[in-house]
């Protein structure tokens, strides 16, 4: 309708309600354009806060993953700490020590959940519109999980490069994470070697592992509680 009238002014040759016509016209697309971007910005927004929600439940998980990997850890260094007491104090052989020795010799699988991360490079990182929140989530998943996946690994390595040979050596009846049997406990105990790998294990679990595993268990909280701040301010 207002094309029709500007046509008809022009043929008229109304200038002033060309002109008034014409205002219409540009104010109409003005109007039309902000409302298609409101859209487009609610749109992304809405997209933004399923993406952190799906994250802030993943981070949860991986939060809750994480306090009990640190407490396996502990528990491993508690009890690795005894048996090695025992040993140095040179007492007896005892069946309730092969618990203890096959605690020594397990590994933890660790699998951090990825998935909501990976939706949003998708997408694009820079969805999340708070920057130090953006920051804060590459941080954690670029430097600490990649991190934590070198720990993973090299906790491996101790166990399978370190370990392995002497339990393979001298060890029977072997459950992995459970039991443990000595061949030979006398000349165990005076195995230098083996006793320093026991060591190994314990130290890089204690001053490396559970270490890193509370500070990413921090890092993972910060991360949630920006979340949270965000997904409440939407509410």
């Amino acid at each position: 309708m207002i094309l029709q009238r500007l046509a008809k002014n022009i043929r008229k040759q109304d200038w002033f309600a060309v002109s008034i016509e014409f205002v219409l016209v540009i104010v109409g697309v003005l109007i039309a354009l902000q409302v298609d971007n409101w859209n487009d910005e609610r749109n992304a927004r809405h997209k933004e806060l399923l993406l952190l929600d799906a994250m802030r439940a993943e981070l949860a998980d991986d939060l809750q993953n994480m306090r009990d990997g640190a407490g396996q850890r502990l528990e491993v260094v508690r009890r690795g700490k005894a048996l090695v007491a025992h040993i140095d104090a040179k007492h007896p052989y005892d069946s309730a020590l092969d618990a203890e020795f096959g605690l020594l010799y397990r590994t933890y699988t660790f699998v951090v959940n990825r998935a909501a991360y990976e939706n949003l490079k998708a997408q694009g990182v820079d969805m999340i519109s708070d920057s130090r929140l953006r920051h804060a989530i590459v941080s954690l998943y670029e430097e600490d999980y990649r991190n934590l996946d070198y720990i993973i690994e090299v906790e491996r390595e101790i166990i399978l490069d370190i370990l392995r040979p002497h339990f393979l050596a001298h060890f029977r009846d072997l459950r992995f994470g459970l039991s443990a049997t000595p061949v030979d406990y006398e000349s165990l105990i005076e195995n230098e070697l083996f006793r320093n790998a026991l060591d190994y294990r314990i130290e890089a679990l204690r001053q490396a592992d559970i270490p890193r595993f509370r500070e990413i268990g921090a890092k993972i909280e910060s991360v949630i509680e920006i979340i949270d701040l965000e997904l409440d301010s939407s509410s």
